[in-house]
């Protein structure tokens, strides 16, 4: 009888709670100016001033639901509470004129539920008060079965304080602002499911290009024989104080002849204004003094890149679709300032700088992911240790456009690790060798690549001793001597292959 008893009064606390927390959803639906508040909690207040709502939640023993729906030209929402909370996005089209359209001054988890397979749609714009679209104090949970769809004209498409997870719902990002990113946060992102784009087509903010003397060109940098310094890096890569990626190049003296040099070519045999072959960006090739930087040294130091996802603590992917495209100067893919996990789902970069960036590990576990530069290294650790590019599973298909000294795969000259899975890489060399796994037990068969023509719409193909292809690859641009490797489940040990071209 005492536990029928007790069963009773537990379904009675819980119908009890779940009554209440019906009773306190809080609706707000925008037109245009006007808004229409139904607010039964009496501790919430609730302000609109044409359009832009200002909500006060004291509340911290209990999570309140907002709804909100409805469009406006101006309309925006600001949020102050110390407690965790869960907006329901039902059909909102917000545009505002100033600051972010969803200011969330709160610490806590910030669930955004896209509800009902709903349609919404949020767009900032180039003023100077705000740092994204949607801002929060604390973390992100987005959830639902609808779709959001954000333009992001200053600052980011997200900006949050703590960490953004994506768990289920279709988010599309269109960063169009000068240094604006798709998504950048303070520590992690995850991403569980659901499907992401991000674009990015705005310009980066500033380029540092210091006059060498008067002259047109960089300072000299020494970064040619030590690495690249880049945007937004903490790791050195050259010698300390010397940001950028080669050797004083003094141009119009004797690096080459260039068309804004008015000086002579260079050394015969060696146009363009580098020697070839060593890493990092060629000998000096003097272009600081008379012309510009080298066909791979001197790199620009760009500040407020418009790079679609940047994480200062880890990214995590462990499903989901994930599109991402970037177009401009020091623009990069993916970067997790302290490594990049990839345990599954369909991951899809391509970018005009590093598609896939750390400073600490990237580890591949599975999921299907093909990472393209156009202007620089695809997937590029700057972690100074042992599996500073791991592969146990999955795909990976990395493609550096640019050439030499960029590479599909980068972790300058650190022990890359890999014990399974597929990989393909294409492009050129930091010096006459390539990026390659290091040999151990666990370590499966590979082939390199060391200066092999690949023709655009060709089909690289890894035959077998019995004529058999074990693995082919549709090559999505001319690279000639490329460097890179190849390797996946159905080549064997102590079995001889070979790569043909058709």
């Amino acid at each position: 009888m005492k536990q029928l008893v007790l069963m009773f009064l537990g379904c009675a606390i819980c119908v009890n709670i779940m009554a209440q927390n019906e009773n306190e959803k809080v609706k707000i639906t925008f037109d245009g100016k006007n808004v229409k508040i139904e607010n039964p909690v009496k501790e919430i207040t609730i302000r609109n001033n044409d359009g832009h709502v200002d909500i006060q939640n004291p509340i911290t023993d209990r999570e309140i639901d907002f709804n909100l729906k409805g469009r406006s030209d101006d309309g925006s929402i600001t949020y102050h509470g110390s407690y965790k909370t869960t907006f329901k996005l039902k059909g909102l089209d917000l545009k505002t004129s100033k600051g972010s359209v969803l200011d969330i001054l709160c610490g806590k988890r910030i669930k955004i539920k896209l509800d009902d397979a709903s349609v919404n749609s949020l767009a900032d714009s180039n003023d100077t008060i705000h740092s994204g679209c949607i801002h929060a104090k604390g973390h992100i949970e987005m959830t639902g079965d609808g779709t959001l769809s954000i333009t992001a004209s200053k600052g980011a498409g997200i900006k949050v304080k703590e960490y953004f997870q994506l768990k289920s719902g279709k988010l599309n990002i269109n960063a169009v602002g000068d240094g604006c990113k798709g998504i950048r946060c303070a520590e992690d992102v995850i991403i569980d499911g659901g499907e992401l784009n991000i674009v990015t087509s705005g310009k980066y903010l500033s380029e540092t290009r210091p006059n060498f003397m008067g002259m047109g060109g960089d300072i000299p940098d020494f970064g040619g024989m030590m690495g690249d310094f880049r945007p937004d890096s903490t790791m050195m890569g050259g010698f300390p104080g010397f940001p950028g990626g080669g050797f004083p190049d003094f141009g119009g003296m004797m690096g080459g002849f260039r068309p804004d040099s008015t000086m002579m070519g260079g050394f015969p045999g060696f146009p363009g204004g580098d020697f070839p072959g060593p890493p990092g960006g060629g000998f000096p090739d003097f272009g600081g003094m008379m012309g510009g930087p080298g066909n791979g040294g001197g790199r620009h130091f760009y500040e407020g890149t418009a790079k679609a996802i940047k994480a200062l603590g880890t990214v995590t992917i462990n499903g989901g679709n994930i599109t991402l495209r970037t177009s401009t100067g020091g623009a990069e893919g993916l970067e997790g300032k302290k490594g990049i996990t990839v345990n599954g789902g369909v991951l899809d970069i391509k970018a005009h700088d590093d598609a896939i960036s750390s400073n600490g590990k990237i580890v591949i576990n599975g999921g299907k992911t093909t990472a393209w530069s156009m202007k620089n290294d695809a997937v590029d650790s700057n972690f100074r240790g042992e599996g500073a590019i791991t592969i146990t599973g999955g795909e990976i298909y990395a493609l550096s456009q640019l050439g030499a000294p960029d590479e599909g795969l980068d972790c300058d000259f650190s022990p890359m690790i890999m014990t399974g899975g597929t990989v393909f890489s294409m492009g050129g060399s930091m010096g006459p060798h390539v990026t390659a796994p290091r040999k151990t037990d666990e370590c499966p068969s590979f082939l390199v690549m060391q200066g092999t023509d690949l023709p655009e719409g060709k089909t690289l193909n890894v035959v077998g001793e019995n004529g058999k292809s074990v693995f082919s690859y549709r090559i999505p641009f001319d690279m000639k001597q490329s460097y890179g490797v190849v390797s996946c489940p159905q080549m064997k040990k102590n079995s001889s292959y070979k790569i043909e071209i058709r």
